[in-house]
């Protein structure tokens, strides 16, 4: 069995430009990094795909040369992308701005795309979502195999009952997964009584066995109230996640994915103790 991959999301560095964070990154021995890509005026919370030109696509594919795995994290609702809006126009939009991440992903040698749903719309039965996401996934999925690249949806918006992830079996899509956002799991859910997420299936690890099939990238930091915490700031069992990431062969790459009020010795910290788990 392969090992799992360290990685992280670049905005987790704080402080810093993008070339300034993949520098740290790489120094500190990560072995995969997530590069955030969106529309925002500041360079260190991501990189607007759409105008890369070819200069920066060079200069950013030097940059990672080294990583064994280079992920992307596409433009979301902050950045009024939506891929359940019932709003075709806006829905267009955003799976372009989708397309334009996969289009750089390809040129920088990338593979995994992780995209948000977006936050439905009041008013909008479950079914009705359903129904404008399968539209969206198939179209997402017949970009994605033209540009040889994966796309994974993450447990956030629409996503924060894991159960929804029936949708994306259902489709079974060739190059449409699930990326498993670990915090996001314990986010209370007012249609399960402002239980976890993952009450549904007994625990994390019980989400992680269910979709095992499908689960192609996972973002990991800890939960105690708020999320994208440094491991060991919260509650969660991380020896146990692991333990069940073993059992189900899970041989991909755990994102560490935390907030920038987190530290850098904490970010390091993080690093060795998923090591430990790792090699145990």
């Amino acid at each position: 069995m392969k090992n799992m991959l360290i990685g992280i999301n670049t905005p987790s560095i704080n402080g810093k430009d993008m070339f300034e964070q993949i520098d740290w990154i790489k120094n500190a021995k990560f072995e995969a990094i997530e590069i955030e890509c969106t529309p925002s005026p500041k360079f260190s919370h991501g990189l607007w795909t759409r105008y890369a030109d070819d200069q920066t696509i060079a200069k950013m594919k030097a940059a990672v040369a080294g990583f064994k795995e280079l992920s992307f994290h596409a433009p979301y609702s902050f950045f009024d992308v939506s891929i359940i809006s019932p709003n075709p126009f806006v829905r267009k939009v955003s799976i372009d701005e989708i397309c334009f991440v996969m289009d750089f992903a390809g040129k920088m040698g990338g593979k995994m795309i992780t995209v948000h749903s977006g936050i439905p719309t009041y008013g909008m039965t479950e079914e009705e979502n359903f129904e404008i996401l399968r539209e969206s996934l198939k179209i997402l999925s017949d970009e994605a195999k033209k540009r040889d690249v994966l796309i994974g949806v993450e447990v956030v918006d629409f996503f924060y009952c894991p159960s929804r992830f029936s949708v994306v079996e259902e489709l079974n899509l060739e190059n449409v997964g699930i990326t498993i956002d670990i915090g996001h799991l314990c986010f209370p859910q007012p249609n399960l009584n402002n239980q976890p997420g993952y009450t549904e299936f007994g625990s994390i690890e019980g989400v992680f066995k269910r979709f095992a099939e499908r689960i192609w990238h996972v973002h990991i930091h800890d939960f105690n109230i708020k999320d994208h915490q440094a491991l060991g700031d919260g509650h969660l069992d991380f020896k146990s996640i692991i333990k069940t990431l073993k059992e189900i062969k899970y041989e991909r790459t755990l994102t560490l994915e935390l907030t920038t009020k987190v530290p850098e010795e904490k970010i390091l910290s993080s690093k060795k103790y998923l090591e430990e788990l790792i090699a145990f």
